[in-house]
């Protein structure tokens, strides 16, 4: 469990990073159940020391332990400095999602504050090549100055994003990207093996830890992967194909070629009867191909519908 200080509450990394506390297998007697309730209490003295105990109410057991450890934050620093590039492309990710809001609804002050922080982002991208290229990012000071120019800038990004909006904005594909999760895991679920598993939890970690960064291209990379698994493992289910069929525009006007439509429709027709997998994909896959680009257009939506109502 980590300890932060600071006011950023809805992004924990832009605050000072104090110190943490675990608790290890050998201090419990028995497993404690995922999302079992804790109780926690911290306290400050006038020397600033903190100590953290926790109450477990399902072992009836007191952990405490001093947590602020100064070697423990020097080494959360030079950890922290070697992924800083993630944080600067990052960054810029999210400095390009402002710049593309503020051209759509210009906002000279916020426009300004957003120049300065492409400027500053530059300069640490520079900072950190360097250190990297002299092999000093191991180095306590250095590694400790660079990740508080990330902390810094990272909470005055988080700040511009919260004047105009985008915030917001972001929020909400965020919370669309997780309807998304639930989805996909559902059908994982239903009809996914051992690899499919795999997949969709490296899929959604991903996610998850990009939501966090609010790295939005980053997001729709994994909600991308995500839709890719998905429809990956419907494609292989029988009644996925039928529902598909059942729901294409089967008139005339919706094919380039209307006679050889009309001949794949008989042959998808005749495979729901005789309950030929293979034979209807193969009539739903010709239909595709001589549909109209509206009408194609029009069964994609259908298809990605029937997929996520699964």
């Amino acid at each position: 469990m980590k300890l932060w200080e600071g006011e950023e509450l809805s992004e924990p990394e832009a605050n000072d990073w104090v110190g943490n506390v675990q608790i290890t297998p050998s201090m419990v007697r028995r497993a404690i159940p995922e999302n079992s309730d804790l109780e926690l209490f911290i306290r400050i003295d006038a020397s600033r020391l903190i100590t953290v105990e926790i109450f477990v109410p399902h072992l009836n057991q007191h952990f405490s332990e001093g947590i602020y450890l100064a070697e423990r934050e020097q080494s959360s620093d030079s950890t922290a400095a070697v992924t800083l590039n993630k944080d600067i492309i990052a960054f810029t990710d999210r400095l390009t999602a402002l710049q593309s809001h503020l051209s759509e609804n210009p906002n000279a002050d916020a426009e300004m504050v957003l120049g300065n922080l492409q400027r500053s982002v530059q300069d640490l991208d520079i900072e950190v090549a360097l250190a990297a290229q002299q092999q000093t990012l191991g180095d306590a000071d250095r590694a400790r100055r660079l990740v508080a120019e990330a902390r810094n800038l990272r909470s005055q990004v988080t700040a511009l994003e919260r004047k105009v909006g985008v915030d917001r904005i972001f929020e909400a594909g965020t919370k669309q990207a997780r309807n998304t999760v639930a989805v996909v895991q559902d059908t994982v679920e239903r009809y996914g093996d051992t690899i499919d598993r795999y997949e969709f939890d490296l899929a959604r970690k991903e996610l998850e830890q990009a939501a966090e960064r609010l790295d939005e291209r980053a997001v729709r990379n994994s909600v991308e992967k995500l839709l890719r698994l998905h429809f990956g493992i419907l494609k292989k289910q029988d009644w996925w194909w039928r529902d598909v069929f059942e729901s294409m525009d089967k008139s005339d006007a919706a094919f380039r070629n209307p006679d050889a439509a009309r001949h794949w429709v008989a042959e998808g027709e005749r495979a729901i009867r005789e309950g030929k997998g293979p034979a209807l994909r193969e009539a739903v896959s010709q239909l595709w191909n001589l549909q109209t680009v509206s009408a194609a257009e029009e069964a994609k939506q259908k298809a990605a519908e029937s997929g996520l109502r699964s």
